[in-house]
């Protein structure tokens, strides 16, 4: 047998391996994979869903969206700045009743350790590298959860230049104003007030001695994700027109 049609069987040896290994356990648990697995998986040429590991970063807004259009809805109910975490807010979002369909949903507002937009304005330094678990992927159409309002389309950053909106997020009655929990800045980086006092102690506290930026869902301009800020003890009232503070939840 000559090296070329040696490396083809190998090859083809690894692919079957590669898609038939315990889908139960991580990709790169070694006691879950062959040493031919391994050999060729971590030297970037193939894993079992076709893509190059040397890709592959803990950075999701590389990947593409299961959805796109993808649909973002305004939360049912308030809260105060205790959400319980990114992951409390996700939560949130997908137990909310204006949920529209059974996709995966997850929070837009950051924390600057668990979920971050951009480090750099517009993340014009190092672009869609920037991001942690952000919500918003590169190249995407967003519409509103009626299917079929359009909203903007991302850049390849995964975000959009304010200006470029052709409506706003929410699609309730004009006399209402939602505010909403962001932590953003109008340039998509996180609003920090001081050292240790920001996005409500990373969405875990509704002390007021804690602050942090909200949006307002009523505007297509970066008043969408940064209209002001506010104790994080505050959660408003259902009586009058205006009712704070929602989540924008973002189909994945």
């Amino acid at each position: 047998m000559n090296k070329v049609n040696f490396l083809v069987l190998l090859f083809y040896f690894c692919f079957i391996l590669t898609c038939y290994y315990d889908n139960t356990k991580s990709p790169y648990d070694p006691r879950t994979l062959s040493g031919f697995y391994l050999t060729f998986c971590f030297t970037g040429i193939l894993n079992c869903d076709g893509k190059n590991l040397s890709n592959n970063t803990n950075n999701n807004s590389i990947n593409n969206p299961s959805c796109n259009p993808c649909r973002i809805f305004v939360s049912t109910n308030r809260y105060d700045g205790n959400l319980g975490g990114i992951t409390g807010a996700d939560n949130i979002c997908n137990n909310d009743p204006n949920k529209p369909n059974t996709s995966l949903y997850k929070a837009l507002l950051v924390d600057g350790t668990n979920r971050v937009a951009c480090i750099s304005p517009n993340c014009s330094t190092n672009g869609i590298s920037e991001h942690i678990d952000w919500v918003l992927k590169p190249n995407t159409t967003y519409i509103r959860a009626n299917g079929s309002t359009f909203i903007f389309t991302t850049n390849s950053d995964g975000i959009f230049i304010f200006g470029t909106a052709n409506n706003s997020i929410s699609d309730g009655p004009p006399s209402t104003i939602y505010f909403i929990w962001t932590g953003l800045n109008q340039d998509w980086t996180i609003y920090t007030f001081s050292s240790t006092e920001r996005d409500c102690n990373d969405w875990n506290s509704n002390s007021s001695a804690y602050i942090t930026k909200y949006g307002k869902s009523t505007f297509s301009d970066y008043n969408m994700i940064s209209f002001g800020i506010d104790n994080c003890n505050q959660v408003g009232t259902a009586s009058g027109p205006s009712s704070y503070y929602h989540l924008y939840c973002v189909e994945q």
